[in-house]
């Protein structure tokens, strides 16, 4: 028997601020060896299912418990998309966090945002009161250098750089 369980959910609950209900789409993917969580969140336009996730998934779960989660208004979630609201997805981030501690019985011991949630992790991390553990790290994945084919983002002479530093 595997030590590790797939375990989609939807974290249902009402927001503080909205007075609305708010659903988030999410999976734990517990490692039954090890209660210690880390806590995905996708960039913007993406799910609790991108590319990265799931690399960083496959790379984790045999150590951690790892949790993802769609961001209102995005992938299976509730709520409308919206292009910048940071202050909504700090508390879901911290609202999937008490959810899931308290449903689960996990510890968030790291929060990993990447792109646009890599500015959401750092609002978060800012916000002694949103984040129980005092001990949980806070990683911010940059992605603008890493995907898509930066040709399209440099001119041949800062592409000429970027090259031969690696080469």
């Amino acid at each position: 028997m595997s030590n590790i369980e797939e375990i989609p959910f939807i974290a249902k609950y009402i927001d503080k601020v909205t007075n609305k209900e708010v659903s988030l789409s999410s999976i734990l993917t517990k490692n039954n060896n090890n209660s210690d969580t880390i806590l995905l969140c996708h960039g913007m336009f993406g799910n609790k299912n991108s590319e990265l996730n799931i690399h960083l998934l496959n790379g984790l779960k045999n150590i951690w418990s790892v949790l993802r989660f769609d961001f209102e208004g995005n992938g299976n979630s509730s709520g409308e998309w919206s292009y910048a609201d940071y202050e909504r997805e700090v508390r879901n981030i911290s609202d999937i966090i008490d959810y899931s501690e308290k449903k689960f019985n996990i510890k968030i011991v790291a929060i990993i945002g990447h792109s646009k949630a890599g500015a959401d992790v750092f609002i978060a991390a800012s916000r002694t009161n949103l984040i129980k553990n005092e001990k949980c790290c806070f990683i911010s994945l940059g992605g603008r250098l890493t995907f898509g084919k930066p040709e399209k983002r440099f001119r041949k002479e800062e592409l000429d750089i970027i090259n031969s530093a690696y080469a």
